[in-house]
């Protein structure tokens, strides 16, 4: 009877206790990609406030890669971007506790090195922007009137 009473307590507590783990995690629930005259935007959307300074690049070979702790995401997503130094995205879950997103490079990653950005869109909305090279200025001459 003890061991009854014992079991039942014991599946009680385990099943009435707030569990911490994914429902309190935060969800990326979209990632999309577009170019501007800027360079590529990558926008990450969460279904809660996530702040963009506590996200660091970091800069492996030939991408960027950027760790997403205490997040998720259902499935892996990989987007393309025609005409870039930005050659695909690729965000996906690594473990039950922690998204990752690469930036994938066409080069090796030294001119990426000071051209990404992040900040928040909105609370929900981190964006991340990598920055087209500049061309160079060249002064615009006007024709001489003879």
């Amino acid at each position: 009877m003890l061991k009854i009473v014992l079991g039942s307590l014991a599946f009680c507590v385990s099943f009435f206790t707030p569990q911490s783990g994914l429902s309190a995690m935060n969800k990326v629930t979209t990632v999309n990609v577009k170019r501007s005259v800027a360079g590529v935007n990558i926008d990450l959307v969460f279904d809660r406030p996530v702040q963009a300074k506590s996200l660091k690049p970091v800069y492996e070979r030939n991408f960027v890669q950027l760790v997403l702790k205490g997040s998720r995401i259902d499935a892996a997503k990989i987007l393309t971007v025609a005409d870039s130094e930005v050659l695909k995205i690729f965000a996906y879950p690594y473990n039950p506790e922690t998204a990752r997103v690469r930036v994938i490079l066409r080069k090796d990653n030294q001119w990426a090195k000071g051209r990404i950005t992040l900040w928040n869109n909105n609370p929900k909305s981190v964006r991340i922007l990598s920055k087209t090279r500049a061309k160079p200025w060249l002064p615009r001459t006007r024709p001489e009137k003879i």
